[in-house]
């Protein structure tokens, strides 16, 4: 790598199954995946990942039936990994407070942990029992070159409600 990265600009759009979201993706990073019965999981990163770590990337888990795995609401339980991360962190810059994005409750923070700068975003359903945690984050180093990255990744969509309707109507 250079010394002196550039942003990327061009995206690509990345389907995230088995759920039918989907995510922009900068043309040249990677994507992988990894599901459990109630939990999935895509990473994004510049690195290839084969075994799940990167510097720069976001990474995205879902929980499905949070209430019926852990015994609290998915809401409690976000709210209550969230402060644990929140403590962790060596310096906050940023919380992003609770907004409706929809389909779901958000909160998040922007933290430094040792070298890394990261964006955690919490979210869990209105409705449904799911849950998801998303990580974005780089070396600090590297902050002001994937920021705006970040941020354009992260109007993502997990879930696409229209493949769900057609599947479960008569």
């Amino acid at each position: 790598m250079s010394l002196r990265e550039k942003t990327p600009t061009e995206f690509v759009t990345q389907s995230l199954e088995p759920l039918g979201g989907e995510i922009l993706r900068p043309r040249y990073w990677h994507y992988s995946e990894y599901h459990q019965p109630s939990r999935c999981n895509w990473t994004i990163s510049r690195e290839r990942n084969a075994n799940r770590t990167y510097t720069t990337g976001v990474k995205i888990q879902f929980f499905i039936g949070v209430k019926s795995n852990t015994q609290t609401s998915a809401e409690k339980a976000m709210r209550q990994q969230a402060e644990i991360r929140r403590e962790q962190a060596s310096k906050v810059y940023n919380d992003f407070g609770q907004i409706n994005t929809g389909l779901f409750h958000r909160i998040g923070f922007e933290v430094m942990e040792g070298p890394f700068r990261v964006i955690y975003s919490y979210f869990w359903g209105h409705e449904m029992d799911v849950a998801a945690v998303t990580i974005a984050g780089t070396k600090a180093s590297l902050w002001k070159t994937y920021c705006p990255v970040f941020e354009k990744m992260r109007d993502f969509t997990v879930i696409d409600p229209a493949r769900f309707r057609k599947e479960t109507e008569p």
